[in-house]
């Protein structure tokens, strides 16, 4: 109603009465018989140029608020319609199911068949390279991810064999830190150095 204040009196008294008046309805049902009886065919036409079907029971709903009602009311009334027409037609002798080679006029050329043919090709083909190359990125980052814990796990091991000589040269030196390592010790150390130097060398 705010847009209403820059409106003469006049208009907006006419439009305010016009928002707040409530809606009418009227059913015409002697002026709605006279247009059907203008509009109609003729009655003596045969039925095969009218195709009218009539439904013989009036259409009730006792709730018309209910629309699943509704609606079943107006299929069964359809349904009805459909097997008075079925009788018509029989009694017209005039064919109304679908033919088997219905669709036999859609059938397209062998050259328009071979395009389409090969457009369904070309586009299968298409979408088959695209996934082997998603497949082929995928399966290289899993190879790196797989090298990469790999060589944290060789360093890893190498870390804690380097600790653990680093370990027992103190214990060896504090035990006797004026002899030399015997035989055993410097063999035990050979051991671990050649056991690192391999896995440094396998080491991908």
């Amino acid at each position: 109603m705010e847009e209403l204040s820059a409106i003469s009196p006049s208009i907006k008294d006419t439009v305010q009465s016009t928002l707040q008046s409530s809606k009418v309805y009227t059913c015409n049902e002697v002026g709605l018989h006279n247009k059907l009886l203008e509009i109609e065919l003729p009655r003596d036409w045969p039925w095969i140029e009218r195709l009218s079907i009539v439904s013989h029971a009036p259409i009730t709903v006792k709730n018309i608020e209910n629309d699943q009602e509704r609606e079943t009311v107006f299929y069964n009334s359809a349904i009805d319609a459909v097997k008075q027409a079925i009788i018509q037609l029989e009694q017209c002798k005039l064919p109304y199911k679908r033919p088997i080679d219905y669709y036999a006029e859609s059938v397209k050329p062998d050259e328009h068949m071979e395009t389409i043919k090969r457009i369904l090709i070309n586009e299968k083909q298409r979408i088959e390279n695209v996934e082997k190359r998603k497949k082929e990125r995928e399966d290289r980052r899993l190879e790196k991810r797989k090298h990469a814990s790999k060589a944290q796990e060789v360093a890893k091991r190498k870390r804690e064999a380097i600790a653990n000589i680093s370990k027992y040269k103190r214990r060896r030196g504090g035990l006797d830190a004026q002899s030399k390592p015997t035989s055993t010790f410097k063999r035990i150390v050979r051991e671990q150095e050649k056991q690192l130097g391999k896995r440094g060398k396998s080491r991908p």
